[in-house]
């Protein structure tokens, strides 16, 4: 009979009162397919839904594409109109290059042959990898299409598409190769870090990184180190 390896901790730390968890779900595995790990990804971002003292927000990734900006964290004085468009433009940059002039393919094509040597200086700078801000009440539809209505129920709608969102534009697999270029100058790939502290503005937290080299089984969980 198979016996699994993994040891349950003995206990498991309690929170205080009022103290609450904060959690960045990848949800990029929802992208994918209806059973295995896309179905245990949204059931998985709907149980922390349900939990109290936990806030969790998803994280937005392709696995290929090179997706564009939402709207930055410091971006306060875009009007409602621009707010839109720049979401606009995210959304339809996950299934075609979203070019509104020549300049913008220019600009594109640049980006993408400079992406590789600019993730792999983060590396060696440790500079993190900024993540924008995806307002899932501009395009509640576009998140439960995308994401969710493959595994639950409509009922269960109100419930993931009133989190809070984020948008990381590098794609899975050009992370994955950075990082493994790495190994030929160690034993040990050096992955790229994405930056969590903007979520609530600490620098304590915990970050968990399941990945292997095939993009469709890999997850990441960023949890705020409030034990």
């Amino acid at each position: 009979m198979y016996k699994s390896e993994y040891t349950a901790p003995e206990t498991v730390p309690a929170l205080a009162p009022g103290q609450e968890v904060t959690v960045l779900l990848d949800l990029k595995p929802a992208l994918d397919g209806y059973a295995g790990i896309p179905q245990e990804s949204r059931l998985l971002f709907l149980g922390l839904r349900t939990l109290r003292n936990f806030k969790v927000e998803g994280m937005i990734q392709h696995g290929a594409r090179m997706l564009r900006a939402a709207v930055s964290p410091k971006s306060k004085k875009l009007t409602a109109s621009q707010r839109i468009n720049r979401h606009s433009r995210a959304v339809v940059s996950m299934h075609e290059n979203p070019y509104s002039s020549v300049v913008d393919a220019i600009g594109d094509a640049i980006q993408r042959y400079f992406a590789f040597t600019a993730l792999r200086l983060r590396v060696f700078t440790r500079s993190p990898v900024k993540l924008g801000i995806f307002d899932s009440s501009l395009f509640a539809d576009f998140i439960w299409r995308t994401l969710f209505n493959k595994t639950l129920n409509p009922a269960d709608k109100e419930m993931v598409t009133s989190a809070r969102y984020r948008i990381l534009l590098t794609p899975k697999k050009l992370l994955f190769r950075a990082g493994l270029a790495g190994l030929r100058f160690s034993s040990t790939p050096s992955f790229v870090r994405i930056d969590t502290r903007e979520i609530e503005g600490q620098d304590a937290r915990l970050e968990i990184n399941l990945t292997g080299p095939d993009h469709h089984s890999s997850a990441l969980v960023a949890i705020d180190a409030a034990w």
